[in-house]
């Protein structure tokens, strides 16, 4: 149970319902296509967290369990939640965009669940299934192993030398970005991150990479950009993340040359960079 300031007469006491992982269990389940129709059932739902603009609405994410009642089989996944202090709710919902991305996510993503999409009347509120995200309609795909090998076969270079790419989930900021990681097999390359936002900023983030690499800045190596997908490619940089390392002499040990690379990364000029 997250818990906000006090109450908010525009979203009134819905914002107890979406802020309840156990109240949410329940909503979800009676409001979820394959819940509703009996194939599955929330067995857990933690919500993790909270976007909150009083007076307007209320994002929270969760964490979903959800058990197949016939395979008894479990599938783990991720939700959001946004509701409104308007009447935004009703006509987000009735947008044919969002049915045909909940349409393309079932053909992209024929496991449960498959119906990633409701409307809660009740609370005036939408709820999204991972992939599914209507800011971000390109996720669908860029969260398919299958629609990636064909994109990252064309963009990398000898990418056509590509076998297999596994697409997982590193990031999600619903709405806003996603980063990905595609284990490949069959090129040089075997791990690319790809960055995906709900504008065209990735292309300049592409282009400031390149720029940094070129001035000597250690960074991980731009790989591509693909306009359609709105989303950069990027190599692995070889290395342990700091924050694994904290509470160890090690971390502070690593203190040192952090700064001075932060340092030169700041001092490093990039040409029509963006401010």
């Amino acid at each position: 149970m997250i818990t906000l300031p006090p109450k908010d007469p525009a979203l009134g006491a819905a914002l107890d319902v979406v802020l309840s992982g156990s109240a949410m269990r329940e909503v979800l389940g009676r409001y979820l296509p394959d819940c509703a129709s009996g194939a599955l059932r929330v067995e857990s739902c933690r919500p993790y967290h909270v976007l909150y603009k009083q007076g307007r609405n209320c994002r929270v994410q969760y964490e979903l369990t959800l058990g197949d009642t016939e395979a008894g089989s479990t599938v783990q996944t991720l939700a959001h939640v946004k509701m409104y202090g308007d009447g935004r709710a009703e006509k987000l919902w009735s947008d044919p965009a969002l049915g045909r991305l909940v349409e393309r996510a079932a053909r992209l993503h024929p496991d449960p669940p498959v119906g990633r999409a409701a409307y809660v009347r009740e609370i005036r509120a939408i709820v999204q299934l991972y992939p599914v995200d209507v800011r971000l309609p390109t996720l669908t795909c860029a969260a398919s192993s299958s629609e990636m090998l064909r994109a990252l076969r064309e963009a990398l270079p000898e990418g056509s030398a590509l076998r297999e790419c596994q697409a997982e989930l590193v990031q999600y900021k619903p709405t806003h970005r996603v980063v990905l990681r595609y284990r490949l097999s069959g090129a040089e390359v075997d791990t690319v991150y790809g960055k995906l936002h709900r504008d065209n900023r990735g292309a300049v983030f592409f282009e400031v990479g390149r720029a940094l690499a070129a001035a000597g800045v250690a960074t991980p190596t731009p790989l591509a950009y693909l306009p359609d997908l709105r989303m950069q490619v990027h190599a692995e940089a070889p290395g342990t993340q700091l924050s694994k390392l904290r509470n160890s002499a090690e971390f502070e040990a690593w203190l040192g040359p952090v700064a001075e690379t932060l340092a030169r990364l700041h001092a490093t000029q990039v040409a029509d960079l963006l401010t």
